[in-house]
């Protein structure tokens, strides 16, 4: 892993996690945000420090930037280490415990899963799903939404697949499970004219047919000449005509 600099953007180049097929690990560069560059070189200048009480330089501190350090020198952060460290912050910090007296460790996923779902989240949803996949490294929007989809609770899992079946409708270009379900709205309202339906409306009988169980939608990721695009797959109940 190494920061490097593209467009005026400082970005981390780094393999990720998540073992290919092929056994390998992906490379990947990603935008990184202020606050992290700059702790990440707090932590650089910590460990500069406490390996240089031994009257020692260490080569990891130049061309790593995950190491763990001390008096005798630095060895690669791995992930039982970095578990290590986090089961002593979190000592420190005294995590809660369940009524067994067995206290709470947070791990290394749940920190991953912590971050994209607050950006899903504060990041305009559905809108953000292209964004959260391409930083998560995923294969494609679909995947990132079943990541997400694990998370949610029932009543905003039937909120957001309802805007996306909004959406879906109200595209010209729509998909036979788009265009059945438009139909159905249609008769609701009986009206051909989407503008025409209140928003409100729109979204509470989406909401009320998606509890029903009527359709569930999907975010993918299409390959096209044109390159990649994303579109709303929506999938009807059968009992729906």
């Amino acid at each position: 892993e190494s920061i490097v600099e593209i467009d005026d953007r400082t970005c981390i180049d780094l393999n990720q996690c998540k073992v290919q097929r092929d056994g390998t690990r992906a490379t990947v560069i990603r935008p990184l945000p202020r606050v992290v560059y700059n702790a990440l070189n707090r932590q650089r200048e910590l460990a500069s420090v406490l390996v240089s009480t031994a009257g020692r330089k260490d080569p990891l501190l130049e061309t790593r930037l995950f190491v763990m350090p001390s008096e005798t020198g630095c060895s690669l952060l791995d992930h039982a280490t970095f578990d290590v460290g986090l089961d002593l912050f979190c000592d420190h910090i005294e995590s809660p415990c369940d009524r067994r007296g067995r206290r709470w460790y947070i791990r290394s996923h749940e920190c991953r899963r912590f971050g994209a779902v607050s950006f899903f989240r504060l990041s305009g949803q559905t809108a953000s799903l292209a964004a959260l996949s391409w930083w998560m490294g995923h294969g494609g929007i679909h995947e990132t939404w079943r990541y997400i989809l694990s998370h949610l609770a029932g009543q905003e899992i039937t909120e957001l697949e309802a805007a996306m079946a909004a959406k879906a409708i109200e595209s010209p270009a729509g998909f036979d499970g788009a265009e059945r379900l438009r139909a159905v709205v249609e008769r609701h309202f009986h009206t051909q004219r989407l503008d025409l339906i209140d928003s409100d409306d729109l979204m509470g009988y989406l909401e009320m047919l998606h509890e029903e169980g009527l359709y569930r939608v999907t975010p993918h990721t299409l390959q096209t000449i044109d390159g990649e695009q994303h579109t709303i797959l929506v999938e009807i109940s059968a009992e729906v005509r």
